[in-house]
């Protein structure tokens, strides 16, 4: 992305073995990053149970359950949607474009946006995930007041 601009090669060259091992390096690190967020969302989707139980009287897993698969289908979903019209966008479907204006203003387009959106995106969802206000302490005595606890 920054080549163009500053005429200095900062990557390797296409089909290089560095080029492999930098890629499949980031997306190993891409991948378990995105499992843990996975993992940490159910944790914490789960948790909120007794908190809802707290507030209503009635234990809903199945629907908290529910939700979060559907949350998940719905990302997938617009991820999709968005990949598409980013696509449409940059012109990589327009008709009687060049092979030239694919690997020069079309892919730099496309570049510009992919580095903006995957340097906003994770710091955004991250806040979100701030806004959860149940801790280990709250959760505790959510299931105390509950009664769930187990006298020794």
């Amino acid at each position: 992305l920054l080549d163009p601009h500053f005429s200095a090669t900062l990557f390797p060259a296409n089909g290089t073995d560095a080029l492999w091992w930098i890629m499949i390096s980031h997306y190993a690190f891409e991948v378990c990053l995105g499992s843990l967020g996975f993992i940490f969302i159910g944790s914490m989707t789960m948790e909120i149970v007794e908190d809802v139980e707290k507030t209503t009287g009635r234990r809903e897993e199945g629907l908290l359950g529910t939700v979060n698969t559907f949350v998940q289908k719905f990302v997938g979903a617009g991820g999709v949607f968005v990949s598409g019209v980013i696509i449409s966008y940059v012109g990589f479907d327009v008709a009687g474009v060049t092979f030239e204006e694919l690997t020069g203003p079309v892919i730099d387009r496309f570049a510009t946006i992919h580095v903006i959106l995957g340097a906003t995106l994770p710091f955004i969802s991250t806040l979100l995930v701030l806004l959860y206000d149940i801790d280990r302490k709250g959760h505790l005595e959510n299931i105390e007041n509950l009664g769930y606890t187990e006298e020794s």
